[in-house]
């Protein structure tokens, strides 16, 4: 109970985890959380936190580096508005993509506040399977490239701001894809299933992921995981 500890002490201190330490791929989102825990701090005068909030993981789940943004702006104002701030990282961050970006965004929010909704009235956990579905990742994974082909097509970037810029969006596939590899084997054919690996395998080697699970273990290597999913079509 906060209030009896308050009694005791007027000197608090908090730790928070709001990072996403196994590195999955997964739509990690504790915006709502964040703001309730620094706004807690705030009201009853915390002379210190701490907070994992990030990590070294380059893309350790979907819209990391967006969440490091606002976790920043939240500490300096715990009732800013936050969807103001999801608009403005995604306007000004992916650049021409910024429309595609902001509804993939928008469907994986609200299908996981679906899915926990109906867990919630299910009785049940809410597990990493029932957070997406076969459509809404195919939609957003369509939807990112969409949004590579709108930066591609603008003539006005030089090489490396266009580069840059695709990279941004380029790694938000890894949600969906990881996801449909891992839960939807058997609702494709063999090749287009094996070029979804082929896909996966390409983004792995080129922004260098160490490690590739939408689960809780680092017991597979990333050439163990690659022969799991290619073995689900042999």
């Amino acid at each position: 109970d906060l209030k009896g500890w308050l009694a005791c002490s007027h000197s608090q201190m908090a730790y928070y985890y709001n990072n996403n330490f196994f590195k999955r791929f997964d739509w990690n989102d504790t915006i709502y959380s964040v703001t309730q825990n620094y706004g807690l701090a705030a009201k009853y005068n915390f002379m210190a936190l701490g907070d994992d909030a990030s990590n070294t993981a380059l893309q350790g789940c979907a819209f990391q580096t967006m969440l490091g943004y606002i976790y920043s702006k939240v500490q300096w104002d715990p009732n800013v508005d936050t969807n103001l701030l999801v608009n403005n990282y995604i306007n000004n961050y992916f650049k021409d993509a910024k429309e595609e970006v902001l509804q993939y965004y928008y469907q994986l929010k609200f299908n996981r506040i679906i899915a926990r909704d109906n867990a919630d009235l299910a009785g049940a956990l809410l597990d990493e399977k029932s957070i997406f579905n076969k459509g809404v990742l195919e939609q957003g994974r369509n939807l990112l490239y969409k949004g590579i082909e709108d930066i591609k097509n603008n003539p006005n970037y030089t090489e490396k701001e266009r580069e840059k810029y695709i990279s941004r969006v380029e790694l938000e596939l890894f949600t969906p894809l990881v996801y449909l590899l891992d839960y939807f084997s058997t609702d494709y054919t063999a090749n287009t299933y094996l070029a979804m690996v082929d896909e996966m395998e390409m983004l792995v080697n080129k922004y260098g992921i160490t490690h590739i699970t939408a689960g809780y273990s680092y017991s597979k290597t990333n050439e163990q995981k690659f022969a799991e999913w290619r073995g689900y079509k042999s």
